[in-house]
């Protein structure tokens, strides 16, 4: 023991020993844990539960791809009039494949209400409640009166499937607010943990959703600038703002995007709170930044040119999602550099 020629009075074996079985008692947990872990190729009781639970209870697929591209074409008119639901999703460009079939996640809300109505229409139901945790307006009836308060679901959801499928009461629930009704009127026992819960997951599903979706419009403008610039450096970065461009003059221009799906948006993006917020954060070796604030529809895109402060030390450029593969984003609005 070197501590002991070291020192003779240190008596180190009393410690030596307290860590040894330390690391033995947590070595000990570590073992049991993975012993209690799920593998990947092992048994999954609670998707056994889901799959029970769910068993005759689903709707059958889309007949076939032309049914799907039915329902795509009538998407891209209905987006262009901004009748809902769906069109907020319009900058999910990618797809994905299942059972032969292409689907296109920019009309999955689309896909989703056309096969509820069918649904009820097959069924000749009176009565149907809708339960989803989608917050967007596409499918909320919101209006600003002290704060934003939602009333229930749009007029328009409402008068199309009474027309198309019959049905005379239509309502539409988050789960949170299914669960609470189904406890205060069916007489139904529902935990106060559960609804906590089921409000958490609820929270986190809309960050995830509003992240993704950012993530696509900083895609489609990272696409726009390749377009503008194409024999100059574009670097992506994690932080602010989202891209840099070196130009061969060796000027370098930074852009931050924001995607403005709503007036609440709106309202944020062009507040006196945001801008000082950006100016108060470093800009790299930015000459300057641009915003390119791009909005879900033309409507939408002329109130953010409307709104944008004066006196802002940025430039901006104001754009829609663009309708063609070869204009990821069409531009309403540009400022001239100074």
């Amino acid at each position: 023991m070197q501590l002991k020629k070291r020192h003779s009075s240190i008596a180190a074996d009393a410690f030596l020993e307290t860590i040894a079985k330390t690391f033995v008692d947590f070595t000990s947990q570590l073992e049991a844990l993975e012993k209690g872990q799920a593998g990947v190729s092992g048994a999954d009781v609670l998707r056994d539960s889901i799959d029970g639970l769910s068993e005759g209870r689903v709707g059958a697929p889309p007949q076939n791809q032309k049914a799907l591209d039915e329902i795509y074409e009538a998407g891209k008119q209905r987006y262009s009039e901004k009748r809902p639901p769906g069109y907020m999703d319009s900058a999910k460009k990618d797809y994905y494949l299942y059972g032969g079939l292409s689907i296109r996640r920019e009309f999955g809300d689309l896909l989703v209400w056309e096969q509820i109505i069918q649904e009820a229409a097959k069924r000749k139901l009176k009565h149907l409640i809708f339960v989803t945790d989608d917050e967007k307006e596409d499918w909320w009836w919101i209006v600003d009166s002290k704060g934003k308060k939602t009333l229930g679901p749009r007029p328009e959801l409402v008068e199309e499937i009474r027309r198309r499928a019959g049905v005379e009461i239509f309502y539409m629930y988050s789960s949170e607010g299914f669960l609470s009704y189904a406890r205060d009127y069916l007489g139904t026992t529902v935990k106060p943990d559960s609804i906590s819960q089921v409000r958490n997951v609820s929270k986190q599903s809309a960050w995830r959703a509003r992240k993704e979706i950012g993530a696509q419009v900083t895609e489609l403008v990272y696409r726009w600038l390749q377009t503008r610039y194409p024999a100059d450096q574009i670097i992506r970065q994690s932080g602010y703002p989202d891209f840099l461009v070196r130009l061969t003059d060796a000027r370098v221009i930074g852009f931050e995007v924001q995607y403005v799906w709503d007036t609440h948006e709106l309202a944020r993006v062009t507040s006196r709170n945001f801008y000082n917020n950006r100016l108060q954060r470093p800009q790299s070796d930015a000459m300057n930044i641009t915003f390119v604030l791009v909005a879900s529809d033309q409507a939408l895109a002329r109130q953010v040119v409307e709104r944008i402060p004066s006196s802002s030390p940025f430039h901006h450029i104001v754009g829609v999602l663009g309708s063609k593969t070869q204009e990821p984003i069409e531009i309403v609005h540009e400022e001239a550099f100074s």
